[in-house]
């Protein structure tokens, strides 16, 4: 068979806990009286971050001076950044110019190469015809005419 549950135990524990605390308050007051308890601290401790805010010595006040030296240094930082964009773009410009000088010598250096390798193979094909000239000339005079 089951084992019965025994309920009278509720009714015991619950009882025990309105009883009387020893200044004559129920427990729901003693709870009541502890919440404004721990309200008056949390208020005390309210007023001595306060004072100590004010006077220099909370964590928060540490908290801030922290926080406006970031502040600075973010500034700062994006001060150099623009500083930065600005020469930046101001070298990219420089290159600029430097890269079309360096194309407009390259184009140069290009069309002297063109016209270097037009003159040789001018000069190729006078030699070669030359040669084939003197050649034809060579074999007319052992052969005569072709």
């Amino acid at each position: 068979m089951p084992k019965e549950h025994n309920l009278s135990c509720r009714p015991r524990k619950f009882a025990s806990t309105l009883k009387e605390n020893r200044d004559g308050s129920s427990t729901s007051q003693r709870s009541e009286n502890g919440h404004r308890k721990i309200l008056l601290e949390t208020g005390n401790h309210m007023k001595t971050v306060e004072k100590e805010f004010q006077s220099g010595k909370s964590k928060n006040r540490r908290r801030g001076v922290r926080q406006k030296e970031l502040t600075d240094q973010v500034k700062s930082l994006k001060e150099e950044s623009a500083a930065f964009s600005t020469a930046s773009k101001k070298t990219h410009k420089e290159a600029a110019k430097l890269h079309e000088g360096y194309r407009a010598k390259c184009n140069r250096l290009q069309s002297r190469l063109q016209l270097t390798r037009h003159c040789i193979w001018w000069a190729s094909f006078i030699i070669i015809t030359a040669r084939s000239e003197t050649a034809c000339s060579s074999h007319e005079e052992r052969y005569g005419e072709i």
